[in-house]
């Protein structure tokens, strides 16, 4: 988001518009899973996403694996 931000402070609206599309795609492929897609996400950039709590149950690793690729194609895994 950061970047989005400076490429349109900087007025480069295409990259702008490239790194949206970017972030949108990874919205869509982890923020449709909930609360634990949410905390995988955050596991996979090296924050503490941790277990999710009861009722909830992880990802299964195919789902982790699509959002290790959304992340990858927005950029945000190195």
């Amino acid at each position: 988001c950061v970047r989005l931000l400076r490429e349109f402070d900087a007025g480069d609206l295409a990259a702008a518009r490239r790194t949206n599309t970017l972030l949108l795609a990874a919205h869509e492929a982890i923020g449709r899973h909930g609360v634990a897609a949410s905390k995988a996400a955050m596991d996979l950039r090296g924050y503490y996403g941790g277990p999710p709590r009861l009722p909830l149950l992880p990802p299964s690793p195919d789902h982790v694996a699509v959002f290790r690729a959304a992340l990858e194609a927005a950029g945000q895994l190195s």
